[in-house]
């Protein structure tokens, strides 16, 4: 008897005779009978195409997904290497500019439903006190200016909110209907020099890094004819208002004009630090020109090929603005007056490891701005606002001396920005004269 199991003859006939035994004659009562089940029990029984077929249909469902993702993500990959190849990247920086709309126009939508809120838009700023006669939130349209204009004394408004307008004030006064709002000046001054405002999982120990000597000022010689810092700016065009008590809500404070952004600011730096002799490269290139979100990588680029170009390099200088806008419309301007002289105050973020690039050295470039920070205490005190400890590390894994500094905010004007980047340059330059080896 001959069973079959898919293509393979199995021959059973062996099994049922066993061997002539000597001296015994062969007969049929000698032959012990098997059951089919005895015989072959692995014989599988027979499986309808039916069931093949659906069984085939869950294999290839079960990874389905998984294919799916892999060739979106070859077909995303192959158009950016392509883009990048033959257009520049415009089409991809095309893309990531609508999705930041896109994000942005959510996230307003979803503050503006939120009421009686004073939280501010600001990432780089924590809940900040302020007086009751601070508190001016209510936007303010030309009718109201001009009402408030024809009155030397307290103006009741609207909602009877008072509003005090000296007879000197200059309000600006735009188009019919266009709404604006109040700058409001406050003083933001770090208690400590080892104060942080901490948005990471980190618990550093701010007097240890602050005692430690920062890694930056080792073993350097100031040489006039080999730079000893770069100055660079990520968000180029940030700028500032060119109003005093009030803004209007068409006012745009980005500008590719470097008599007007920050690379105006760095400027005012370099020049500082040149007079006391310290050899400066800025770099005003504009980062942000072609695409906002992509600016890091661009300004990446720029500071990787000067660090290559010149190893003297010790002080990297990410200079930026900083934009503090509550719910309301309400610009803060954070501002200190030194001898008579307003300055914007500064701000120090140091970024970490906590997401995207690996940072195994940010505690090295937190306690370049701890020592940096204590030497303007010195002598402009109040200038610095406490240091934003972040979870992004902002390119500053390139080196041990990356400084991203926030100069003013988008209320501060430029006159008082030049102002705090003009003793910025005589903190930094004193502290790299202090520390060099000649």
């Amino acid at each position: 008897m001959i069973y079959q199991k898919k293509n393979a003859q199995i021959d059973c006939t062996a099994e049922f005779f066993p061997k002539k035994e000597q001296g015994l004659s062969h007969s049929t009562d000698s032959v012990k009978q098997y059951s089919r089940q005895e015989i072959a029990p692995y014989v599988l029984p027979p499986i309808s195409k039916r069931k093949i077929k659906r069984t085939g249909r869950r294999q290839r469902k079960k990874h389905s997904f998984a294919k799916l993702v892999l060739v979106c993500f070859t077909i995303l990959f192959c158009t950016a290497t392509l883009d990048e190849k033959y257009n520049s990247g415009k089409l991809v920086n095309f893309a990531l500019n609508y999705a930041q709309e896109k994000i942005t126009d959510y996230t307003d939508k979803k503050i503006n439903t939120e009421t009686n809120s004073n939280l501010y838009t600001s990432l780089q700023l924590p809940k900040t006190q302020f007086s009751q006669d601070e508190q001016i939130t209510l936007p303010i349209n030309k009718q109201e200016l001009q009402q408030l204009q024809t009155n030397q004394n307290t103006n009741e408004v609207a909602d009877g909110t008072a509003v005090s307008v000296s007879s000197s004030e200059q309000t600006p006064l735009g188009a019919d209907g266009e709404i604006f709002y109040p700058i409001t000046k406050a003083d933001l001054s770090a208690t400590a020099v080892t104060s942080l405002n901490n948005e990471t999982i980190y618990e550093p120990d701010t007097l240890k890094i602050f005692e430690s000597y920062p890694d930056a000022l080792t073993s350097y010689e100031i040489n006039p004819d080999e730079p000893l810092v770069l100055i660079v700016h990520t968000h180029a065009c940030e700028s500032y208002t060119e109003y005093e008590n009030m803004y209007p809500n068409s006012e745009n404070t980005r500008t590719e004009n470097t008599e007007k952004n920050v690379v105006r600011v760095g400027k005012e730096i370099a020049h500082t630090l040149e007079s006391y002799g310290i050899n400066t490269i800025h770099c005003m290139s504009l980062c942000d020109k072609e695409s906002f979100i992509n600016a890091y990588n661009t300004s990446h680029d720029s500071v990787e090929e000067y660090l290559e170009k010149y190893p003297s390099i010790r002080v990297v200088i990410d200079v930026h603005r900083d934009a503090i806008i509550r719910q309301s419309g309400e610009s803060i301007k954070p501002t200190v007056t030194i001898a008579g002289q307003e300055y914007a105050q500064l701000m120090f973020v140091v970024g970490t490891g906590q997401s995207a690039h690996s940072h195994p050295h940010w505690e090295q470039n937190l306690s370049l701005a701890m020592c940096v920070q204590n030497e303007a205490e010195k002598r402009y005190e109040g200038l610095f606002r406490p240091v934003n400890l972040r979870t992004v590390p902002f390119n500053q894994w390139l080196s041990t001396g990356y400084l991203l500094l926030e100069v003013g905010s988008s209320a501060n004007n430029l006159d008082e920005a030049l102002a705090s980047a003009q003793a910025f340059g005589h903190v930094l330059s004193a502290v790299l004269n202090t520390n060099s080896l000649n």
